[in-house]
């Protein structure tokens, strides 16, 4: 499976080893949010609708936690 998203600057993102999910903590809560970075370390906050739409397609990963496969590339959606 190969994932791509569309950010509000109309642009298009891959999810794939240069454009990596990444769970981050948020302000003031040790809840994550979960990002992908659009380019130069510029994150990009995946919206919650499309947050559940991605753990629909979740499995589990060589390491044991849920995530997608996205490019040949496994990416974790939980800590």
């Amino acid at each position: 499976m190969k994932y791509a998203f569309k950010a509000n600057i109309d642009e298009t993102v891959l999810l794939d080893i240069k454009h990596p999910l990444q769970l981050r903590a948020a302000a003031q809560s040790p809840d994550l949010r979960p990002y992908i970075e659009v380019r130069d370390g510029l994150l990009a906050k995946l919206s919650r609708p499309v947050y559940y739409q991605l753990a629909d397609y979740a499995e589990v990963g060589p390491d044991g936690r849920l995530g997608v496969w996205s490019h040949n590339q496994f990416f974790a959606l939980e800590a």
